[in-house]
């Protein structure tokens, strides 16, 4: 519950995926950031989304996380409408 109200009171955009990259939660403000809708979003791999790295970069960062237990990196996300 206090989990659920962190990640839906927090004004950043917020997203969990799993290991292979899919979206399994997004918050309302990752919604509106994204200008996809919840929906859309859940049917996304987080590589659709990060615009600087390639696919198989993003696939390296989750396997870092996966190895150390987490991974500090930074990325940008693009928009529905392209921008970034």
């Amino acid at each position: 519950m206090q989990y659920r109200l962190a990640t839906e009171t927090c004004i950043g955009g917020f997203s969990i995926v799993n290991t292979e990259g899919p979206l399994l939660k997004v918050n309302s403000a990752y919604i509106s950031q994204s200008g996809y809708t919840g929906e859309e979003l859940l049917e996304m791999h987080i590589a659709d989304l990060n615009a600087l790295e390639m696919p198989k970069d993003v696939t390296a960062s989750i396997e870092e996380i996966m190895r150390a237990g987490y991974a500090e990196l930074e990325s940008k996300h693009r928009r529905k409408d392209g921008r970034i």
